[in-house]
């Protein structure tokens, strides 16, 4: 028998900008803490994995085409999805949609 304590689910939500996936996942994300508790649901939001633009002008980053996979960090998401799948905490990287870089 599997030990249910430790076993970690990872949803992932996928769609165009602005398709509301933000709205699902925190739709999703009150159901389902509502039925086992804040403790043990979190949602990690692709957004929060922009790749620093500060190196950058803010004339060149807002040219930056953010809908574009390369916008993204996705070696940091992916270490994030396996420490969380681990049992570990992670803390969210932050990024400022009006300058492009992380806060």
């Amino acid at each position: 028998m599997t030990d249910k304590s430790h076993q970690c689910v990872i949803v992932g939500i996928a769609g165009a900008s602005a398709s509301g996936k933000s709205l699902i996942a925190s739709t999703l994300y009150r159901e389902i803490r509502d039925q086992v508790g804040g403790e043990h649901i979190g949602v990690i939001p692709e957004d929060a994995y922009y790749k620093d633009q500060s190196h950058l002008t803010m004339e060149e980053r807002v040219k930056t085409n953010y809908d574009h996979p390369s916008a993204m960090d996705h070696d940091l998401l992916l270490q994030h999805l396996q420490a969380v799948k681990a049992g570990q905490d992670i803390e969210l990287p932050g990024y400022s949609h009006v300058e492009h870089t992380p806060p």
